[in-house]
């Protein structure tokens, strides 16, 4: 039997109308932008928008648009089905009611282990990376973990320290502070995605001037992916539907294999869970490692602010941390025999005790 690729590789030498929805993301992930200029060069449409945000139309808006196209920071709450899990566990369900329930509603499929694990999460953010110039990232080069190690306690703490736990996925594309991120966030309150409840779905992607444009809708459900499938063919029907995926001017390489720096939601087991200053991941992980190796259990998140510039930028709290306390906690962090409190650092201030 042909493979999908060249059935739809005929399909366009044929001058049909080709158009995918969300089960067939990993197929996009590989294919979709190389198909897409195919198309165009043909005169046709090969159209995927239900892959990503499945309610909302915004991959065409991206594939057109050069100055949306060239973001330097890329946030998402963009899996429908961990985002309900996880607003339903806040709301006091267990993770199996949660999940059973969102089967129940069309949200997810029987085995929703693409899901929960964030490897769906991380398929659309590599299309929306290759949408955006950074065409040879693979969903092997994006970090990834699932919603399976947030418990209830976390939600509770994120609440006392100020915002929620969201499954997000970000790619930080500066040069000089590159790193990406799929799978659960401390999201501060003043952040947009903090407000996000039940299965919608957000897309955030920001320039080099700060300037952030935000997609924001439906993320899971047979509705919601089936209205933006017609879309498609509508827009198809009517003429206006041709996209053109230029080449983009080719961005410098960045690694994105693991997260940028940044503070860090840390809960230590019997511990009230706490944010630290900003840190690199080698640190963050580094002394996390060495309290898992004492056989004392951890989770460590990042934190997404509010701020639309990039991580090396960020503040914590709206704090800028000076770098001699960076240069302090990264000596804690490395050290490794402090609490999970980073108690060299008053967390309230960003600064070296």
């Amino acid at each position: 039997m042909p493979s999908p690729h060249t059935i739809l590789a005929w399909a366009i030498a044929s001058l049909l109308i080709t158009v995918i929805p969300g089960p067939s993301v990993l197929f996009v992930v590989s294919r979709g932008v190389a198909l897409g200029r195919r198309a165009a060069a043909r005169g046709t449409v090969f159209a995927y928008d239900a892959a990503v945000l499945a309610g909302v139309p915004c991959l065409g808006a991206i594939a057109r648009r050069p100055l949306v196209a060239a973001a330097r920071r890329i946030e998402g709450v963009i899996n429908g089905t961990s985002h309900f899990i996880l607003n339903a566990i806040d709301a006091g369900a267990s993770f199996d009611e949660a999940l059973a329930d969102a089967v129940a509603r069309g949200y997810a499929e029987p085995d929703s282990s693409a899901d929960t694990s964030g490897r769906d999460a991380a398929e659309k953010l590599a299309i929306v990376l290759h949408l955006t110039g950074y065409e040879d990232v693979g969903v092997g080069d994006l970090p990834c973990t699932g919603i399976g190690a947030v418990e209830p306690r976390d939600l509770v703490d994120a609440r006392r320290l100020g915002g929620t736990i969201k499954p997000v996925a970000v790619a930080a594309l500066a040069p000089d502070a590159a790193g990406a991120w799929v799978g659960p966030a401390f999201v501060v309150a003043s952040h947009p995605f903090a407000a996000l409840t039940g299965v919608n779905n957000a897309l955030r992607l920001v320039g080099a001037s700060g300037r952030a444009v935000m997609f924001v809708g439906p993320g899971a459900g047979p509705e919601a992916t089936a209205l933006t499938i017609i879309d498609d063919l509508v827009e198809v029907v009517r003429g206006d539907g041709a996209r053109s995926v230029p080449p983009r001017v080719a961005p410098l390489p960045i690694t994105l294999r693991e997260p940028a720096a940044g503070a860090w939601y840390v809960r230590i087991d019997g511990q009230p869970a706490t944010l630290t200053p900003r840190l690199s991941w080698l640190a963050i992980t580094t002394h996390v490692a060495r309290l898992r190796a004492r056989g004392v259990p951890a989770l460590v998140l990042p934190v997404l602010t509010d701020s639309p510039l990039t991580n090396h930028q960020e503040t914590h709290h709206g704090l800028r941390h000076e770098d001699d306390s960076r240069r302090a906690a990264e000596r804690a962090a490395h050290r490794g025999d402090r609490a999970a409190d980073f108690s060299d650092h008053d967390l309230s201030t960003g600064r070296a005790r």
